[in-house]
């Protein structure tokens, strides 16, 4: 059964706005414990030499991580924030080589707001690179908590894992493993034409699974359009969850709307930009006219009343719950069962 806003299941300690630290063992198990609180060490004080980072380890200049495409992130989201305070309570401004709670290298600055910096960094206890966020917008940093809470407790392989979460000196240190595959807007945009409609059914009904999962851990804040949608080997990815109280809202949501009706919303956007082959960036009006005319029955049923679009002047009845919107998307194919053709028209 699916619970609304007002039904969320409690979350555990874990997900207080009190420290928290979710560090990952020396043995790569993907199973992130807690372990209470620590004691976190400040960066080290004194000049910044580049020489901190290792030869082996500096980037190379042609390849620029893409964690975050540039207008993903806005200063509004769907729960706004306001009266930021950056730079009160924020302190943590690291630079390009400095090593972070001593551990993380800082490599390549893929992102920077106000309030937020992103990182791409190599961890020196695993020798493996991830991303590391710096969030100091002392109002969004118990949502973040919270979200970044949720997802450890979800184990859910289709999300970018969350590896450590702590806070430190008023800057909320979130590191998660690096994003797979492609952003479904990138897909778009390189493609002139459509997605096949069973590749669409493959997509919209792994997403909406696992929108179904995030929810019952207690996510609050979906933030899903084909920014954060990555397409993988292996099926859908969403990437940048704990940040999603930061993030652009793409589907044109009416303020004050309910949790699952905005994943409901969101769902329903990401499956109109497909099959318009349309990135949620470029688009906030909706119209049935505008669906392809081999759109199938249920898909097209599934924009009206996800989207509450009208047709031949017929107002839509609205979804209330994901179990409506997945009995109405009815059976999909997994990744692995996708043929090739079934990507591209």
């Amino acid at each position: 059964p699916q619970g609304d806003e007002d039904g969320q299941p409690a979350l555990s300690p874990v997900a207080s706005t009190e420290v928290s630290e979710l560090p990952i063992t020396s043995v790569p198990d993907r199973t992130a414990t807690v372990t209470g609180v620590a004691q976190p060490p400040t960066i080290p004080a004194g000049p910044r030499p580049e020489a901190v980072i290792d030869a082996a380890a500096r980037p190379d200049p042609a390849v620029v991580a893409s964690a975050i495409p540039m207008d993903r992130i806005s200063g509004t989201s769907h729960t706004p924030i306001h009266g930021a305070r950056h730079g009160v309570e924020g302190t943590m401004k690291p630079e390009l080589g400095e090593i972070v709670i001593n551990r993380y290298t800082l490599m390549t600055l893929i992102r920077e707001e106000p309030g937020l910096q992103a990182w791409r960094a190599h961890d020196r206890v695993l020798s493996q690179d991830c991303q590391l966020f710096l969030v100091n917008d002392a109002d969004a940093l118990p949502q973040i908590n919270d979200v970044a809470s949720a997802l450890v407790l979800s184990r859910n392989t289709n999300v970018t894992e969350v590896l450590q979460l702590r806070r430190h000196e008023g800057t909320m240190v979130i590191v998660t493993g690096l994003d797979h595959g492609d952003s479904l807007s990138a897909y778009l945009e390189h493609h002139i034409r459509p997605l096949e409609h069973e590749a669409i059914r493959s997509i919209l009904g792994q997403s909406a699974r696992t929108m179904q999962q995030l929810l019952l851990k207690g996510l609050r804040t979906p933030a899903l359009s084909t920014d954060t949608l990555r397409l993988t080997a292996h099926g859908v990815e969403l990437a940048d969850i704990p940040l999603s109280p930061l993030l652009a809202e793409r589907s044109g949501a009416k303020p004050g709307i309910g949790t699952e009706q905005l994943a409901i919303r969101q769902l329903s956007s990401v499956l109109y930009a497909m099959l318009t082959n349309t990135p949620s960036t470029q688009r906030l009006e909706y119209a049935m006219a505008d669906l392809p005319i081999d759109t199938p029955d249920e898909l097209r049923l599934l924009c009206r009343r996800g989207l509450e679009l009208e047709d031949d002047g017929q107002p839509a009845v609205p979804m209330v719950t994901l179990a409506e919107f997945t009995a109405l998307l009815g059976e999909w194919t997994p990744f692995d069962r996708l043929r090739d053709r079934d990507f591209i028209q």
